[in-house]
C-alpha cells in the first residue's frame, strides 16, 4: 500500500464579510404623537361601582343616557353600574382596553383615536 498525497486541493476558508444594513426610521412630528385619548377605569368584578377618570363632558352625558347621571369623585366620575358595562357602552364610543392591572380592584386603560 502506498501512501498517495491527496490531490483534491481545498480552497481555504473565506472570511464572511460583515454588511451593515441601515434601515430609515420615519420621523414622527410632535402633533403625530397625540393621536390618542386615554381614561382609566377603576372597577372590581364583585362590586356594582365603576369609577372613570379622564372623560369628557360629551362622554359622560353619552353614559349619562344608558345609565343613571353619575356621581362625581375626584377626578372623575362614578357610576353605579359593573365595571364590564361601562367598559361595553366605553367601547361603543371607540375606546377599546390597552392595559389592566390589580386583582380584585383592577384599573382598566383605554384609549380612542382623537
Amino acid at each position: 500500500m502506498s501512501m498517495t498525497p491527496n490531490t483534491n486541493t481545498q480552497s481555504p476558508p473565506q472570511e464572511a464579510t460583515t454588511q451593515k444594513v441601515v434601515v430609515p426610521l420615519p420621523v414622527i412630528a410632535p402633533q403625530d404623537l397625540e393621536t390618542y385619548y386615554y381614561v382609566f377605569v377603576k372597577g372590581s368584578l364583585y362590586a356594582s361601582d365603576t369609577h372613570v377618570f379622564g372623560l369628557e363632558v360629551r362622554e359622560i352625558q353619552a353614559l349619562s343616557t344608558k345609565f343613571a347621571p353619575p356621581k362625581q369623585v375626584e377626578n372623575g366620575v362614578m357610576f353605579k353600574n359593573p365595571v364590564h358595562q361601562v367598559i361595553n357602552s366605553l367601547a361603543q364610543l371607540g375606546y377599546r382596553i390597552v392595559s389592566s392591572c390589580g386583582e380584585v380592584e383592577q384599573i382598566f386603560t383605554l384609549q380612542r383615536e382623537v
